[in-house]
């Protein structure tokens, strides 16, 4: 189950649920309203943020070599620190994953 479907989880005081996407602001605004989405979509046009968590680059894609979105979940505690990167990771079972390691 894709997390931004996932049902809703108590999250743990001051931890939030984003995603950041290649997108201009105005596109995932128009995304999330027709998906009816509660997750807050960061637009990230330049790729600076997505570049930086290292999940931007090159990757497999049915064989073949290209650049692009890596899925990824990263894990920011409060004072900024990444407390966990996970790359590559699979929609199916992340999010239990995800919900069991942090203790949700």
């Amino acid at each position: 189950m894709r997390l931004h479907r996932q049902p809703r989880v108590p999250l743990r005081p001051r931890l939030r649920r984003h995603r950041h996407l290649p997108d201009k602001p105005e596109k995932l605004a128009k995304f999330r309203e027709q998906e009816g989405l509660k997750v807050t979509l960061l637009a990230d046009p330049a790729k600076e943020t997505l570049e930086a968590y290292g999940a931007f680059g090159e990757k497999k894609l049915y064989g073949k070599t290209v650049t692009g979105v890596i899925r990824s979940t990263v894990i920011v505690d409060e004072q900024g620190k990444v407390e966990r990167a996970l790359y590559n990771v699979k929609a199916t079972g992340h999010v239990a994953k995800i919900i069991k390691d942090l203790g949700l």
